[in-house]
C-alpha cells in the first residue's frame, strides 16, 4: 500500500480538515470577543501560534493512534481486520461539516450584523461605540439624516484686491452660521473646513474625511459697490452638481444677508431638509444695515478664533467699533461677550470680564431673543457664577436654536462634567467633535471627558490628534503634560512640555501656574515661587495664582499665607467651576487652621460651606 493510501486509511487528511475548521471557528471567536473584553493583542497572537502547533501534533497523533471500540490504541497494535477507520471517517466528515457551518454563521453575524451596528455608532460618536441593535425604522431614519449633511469649503477670493480676503472669509463664516441654524442638516464647522483651503484632494475624498453627503464650494468677487457670489452644491458620492447659482448684487448688508438666505434655502431644498416656520424667520433676519459695522464684526470674529491674548484684545476693539456704528447689532454684542469671557478665562481680571460678558450677552438677547450664540454665552456665564439651573436652561434653549453649534455642545459637555454627569458629558463632547473634527480645541475637550472616565490612553490619542492638526496648540500640550505627570508619573517628559508651553505663549499665566505646581511636586519651591511671581505680574487677579501660593504655603508650613490665599479662593468662588477639588482643598486648609487654633465654630461653618 502506498504512503498516500495509508494517510487516507488512517484518516490523517480528515483530521487535518476537521482541525482547520475548528481552528477557523476559534480564531474568529477570539478576534471578535477579545477586544470586547479588553484582552490584549498578544493573547490573540498566542492563540494563533498555539493552534498552529496543535495542527502538527494532531497530524502526528492521527498517524500514530487509532480510535477503537476499546478506546485509543497505537496504530501498530490494532489488528487490520478489527479496524474501524471507515466509521471514524464518517464521524469526522460530520464534525467537519458542523464546524464549517458554525464558522460561516459566526462570520455572517459578526461581519454583516455586528459590523454594521458598530459602523453606525462610530459615525454618530467618534471612538464611542455601542452594540445595541436598532429597529429598521431607526436605521432608515439614520440613512436619511446622513444624506442631509454638508461641508462648506472656504470660498475663493476672486477680487482684484487681495485685502478683500477678510471679507470673503467673513461671508463664508456667516453663511456657515446661516446653514447651521437648520436643524435637519448636519453642518461641519468652520474650523474643520478651513483645513481644505487650496487642497488637492477631490470632493469625494474631503467628504469621506468629514463624513458628509454634500459639499458646497464657491467664490466671492468684490468690485466697488458690487459683489458677485457664485456657489455650487456637489453630491459627494458621484461628484456631480446638485445645484449651482451666481448672485450679482449691489454691495449692501441687506443684499449679503438675502443671498445667504437664498443659498441656505436652496441647500435645504436640494438635500430634502424641511424648514420650520421659526427657522425660515431666523434665516431672513438682517442683523445690521451698516456695512462698515458688519465688516468690523467679521474681522473681530476672525481675531477671536485665533485664541491668543493679543488676538482676543484686538477682537474686543473690532466688536466695539461695530457697536459704535450700530448699537443694535446683536451679533456684535455676542462677539464682545465671547471675547470678554475668553479674557476672563485666561486670567484677565476674571470678575470684571465675566460681568462685562454677561451685560453684553444680555444686551444681545434684548435685541434678539432667538440668538443661539447669545444663549450659549449666557449659559456659560451663569455656570461661572454657580447658577446651575439657569445655566442648563440657557444651554437647552441654545441647542434648540442652533443644533449645529459645536462649541455649544462642548460647553454643555463641560457643564455636565462639572455636574458629575460624566457619561452625558462624553456624548455631547463627542457630538461636538463630529461637527468640527479638525478642531484641536474640541479634541482636547473630548480628551478631558475620556480622562474623567479613566480612559487615559484614549485621551492621549485624542490629544496627539489635536497636535497633528495644530502642533502649537498649547491646551493640548498642557493636557498631555498633566496626564504624563499625574497619571503615568513621567516627570521628565512633563516638565519638557511645560517649558515648551511657556515658550509658545509667554503671556498666559496659566502656563506659569501649571509648571509651578510641577516644580512643587518635584520639591523645588524656589522655582515654583519664581513662576508664581511671573503669573501674578501677568494677571494679578487670577485665582489660580492664589491656588499655587496656597500650595507654597502648605509646602513651607506658613499658616498666615495659607489663611490669606485659601480665604481669597473661597471668597471668589472660581474654583467651583474651573476645578472643584481646588476649592475643596482651600476650604479644607481654612478648616484645619481653625481646628488647630481651637476655633471650633469657624471650622464648623467651613464644613457647612
Amino acid at each position: 500500500m502506498s504512503f498516500f493510501s495509508e494517510l487516507k486509511r488512517r484518516n490523517v487528511f480528515r483530521v487535518a480538515i476537521a482541525y482547520l475548521a475548528a481552528a477557523w471557528l476559534l480564531t474568529e471567536i477570539a478576534d471578535t470577543l477579545f477586544p470586547a473584553f479588553g484582552i490584549p493583542d498578544w493573547a490573540f497572537r498566542f492563540v494563533v501560534l498555539a493552534l498552529g502547533l496543535g495542527f502538527v501534533l494532531a497530524l502526528v497523533f492521527s498517524w500514530a493512534y487509532e480510535l477503537t471500540p476499546e478506546g485509543l490504541k497505537r496504530e501498530k497494535d490494532v489488528v487490520r481486520d478489527a479496524s474501524i477507520t471507515h466509521s471514524t471517517a464518517r464521524r469526522l466528515d460530520l464534525i467537519t461539516i458542523v464546524l464549517v457551518v458554525l464558522a460561516l454563521g459566526f462570520v455572517a453575524v459578526d461581519r454583516l450584523w455586528l459590523g454594521s451596528q458598530t459602523a453606525r455608532e462610530e459615525s454618530v460618536h467618534p471612538e464611542v461605540t455601542a452594540g445595541e441593535s436598532r429597529p429598521a425604522e431607526a436605521q432608515a431614519q439614520e440613512g436619511a439624516e446622513s444624506r442631509r449633511s454638508i461641508a462648506v469649503l472656504p470660498f475663493a477670493n476672486r477680487s482684484a484686491n487681495p485685502d478683500d480676503v477678510f471679507f470673503v472669509e467673513g461671508i463664508h463664516d456667516d453663511l456657515l452660521t446661516h446653514i447651521s441654524r437648520i436643524s435637519a442638516i448636519k453642518t461641519i464647522s468652520r474650523t474643520s473646513v478651513l483645513h481644505y483651503r487650496d487642497t488637492d484632494m477631490t470632493i469625494p475624498e474631503i467628504a469621506a474625511e468629514l463624513g458628509v453627503a454634500a459639499v458646497l464650494e464657491g467664490g466671492v468677487q468684490r468690485a466697488g459697490d458690487q459683489v458677485r457670489i457664485n456657489v455650487q452644491l456637489i453630491d459627494a458620492r458621484t461628484d456631480e452638481h446638485l445645484w449651482s447659482e451666481i448672485y450679482d448684487r449691489q454691495l449692501t448688508t441687506a443684499n449679503i444677508f438675502a443671498i445667504q438666505t437664498e443659498i441656505a434655502e436652496s441647500i435645504a431644498a436640494a438635500l430634502e431638509a424641511a424648514l420650520s416656520p421659526a427657522e425660515e424667520r431666523r434665516l431672513r433676519d438682517v442683523p445690521t444695515r451698516d456695512l462698515a459695522a458688519y465688516e468690523a464684526y467679521l474681522i473681530g470674529r476672525q481675531r477671536l478664533e485665533e485664541q491668543t491674548t493679543e488676538s482676543i484684545a484686538e477682537a474686543v476693539r473690532y466688536f466695539g467699533t461695530a457697536l459704535e456704528r450700530d448699537p443694535g447689532f446683536a451679533l456684535a454684542w455676542v462677539g464682545l461677550a465671547d471675547a470678554y469671557l475668553k479674557q476672563g478665562d485666561m486670567g484677565v481680571a476674571p470678575s470684571e470680564m465675566f460681568q462685562k460678558a454677561r451685560r453684553a450677552a444680555e444686551s444681545a438677547l434684548k435685541l434678539n431673543d432667538e440668538l443661539g450664540e447669545a444663549h450659549t454665552t449666557l449659559g456659560t456665564l451663569k455656570f461661572r457664577m454657580q447658577d446651575i439651573e439657569g445655566a442648563e436652561k440657557s444651554y437647552r434653549r441654545a441647542i434648540e436654536l442652533n443644533p449645529n453649534y459645536p462649541r455649544l455642545k462642548d460647553w454643555y459637555g463641560i457643564f455636565l462634567a462639572n455636574s458629575g454627569r460624566w457619561d452625558e458629558a462624553l456624548e455631547w463632547r463627542a457630538a461636538a467633535v463630529e461637527l468640527d473634527p479638525m478642531s484641536p480645541e474640541l479634541r482636547r475637550g473630548y480628551a478631558a471627558s475620556l480622562r474623567a472616565l479613566g480612559r487615559n490612553e484614549e485621551a492621549l490619542r485624542q490629544l496627539e490628534h489635536a497636535l497633528e492638526i495644530n502642533p502649537e496648540f498649547t491646551p493640548a500640550l498642557d493636557a498631555i503634560a498633566t496626564i504624563q505627570w499625574q497619571v503615568f508619573n513621567r516627570h521628565a517628559e512633563s516638565v519638557q512640555v511645560g517649558a515648551r508651553l511657556i515658550v509658545l505663549d509667554p503671556n498666559r499665566p496659566e502656563n506659569m501656574v501649571w509648571l509651578a505646581q510641577h516644580y512643587l511636586d518635584l520639591g523645588e519651591p524656589g522655582r515654583a515661587e519664581s513662576l508664581a511671581d511671573r503669573a501674578t505680574e501677568l494677571a494679578p487677579d487670577y485665582w489660580l495664582n492664589n491656588w499655587v501660593r496656597l500650595l507654597l504655603g502648605v509646602e513651607r508650613q506658613a499658616s498666615d499665607r495659607i489663611a490669606v490665599e485659601a480665604a481669597t479662593i473661597l471668597a471668589e468662588g472660581y474654583g467651583g467651576f474651573a476645578a472643584h477639588w481646588q476649592w475643596q482643598i482651600a476650604a479644607a486648609q481654612v478648616r484645619n487652621l481653625a481646628l488647630y487654633a481651637g476655633r471650633l465654630n469657624e471650622a464648623q461653618a467651613v464644613y457647612s460651606q
